[in-house]
């Protein structure tokens, strides 16, 4: 049986060959921005809840500040997409 996901990309006249594509920035451009909603919540929470970040291991605090760079590259990469794909669009 197909998942969601499968459904939905091969109702778009696709071979089986490209069923697997990418999906298309209306569909991903949600889930990242979702995404990063949740991290700066979470960076809110802990800035003004010092105990939670205290207790927290020094292995989870670098997986954050990674998480965070991450983050941070990630905003910048959206930045300049969204200025290419909207220019494609204007021009």
């Amino acid at each position: 049986m197909e998942s969601k996901l499968e459904r939905r990309l091969t109702n778009r006249n696709t071979t089986n060959n490209d069923k697997y594509k990418l999906l298309e920035p209306r569909e991903w451009i949600p889930c990242f921005i979702g995404a990063c909603i949740h991290l700066r919540r979470w960076q809110k929470y802990e800035r003004k809840h010092p105990e939670v970040r205290n207790s927290r291991l020094n292995i989870i605090e670098e997986s954050t500040l990674l998480i965070y760079s991450a983050y941070q590259i990630a905003t910048l990469s959206m930045v300049i997409l969204g200025a290419y794909y909207f220019s494609n669009r204007i021009f």
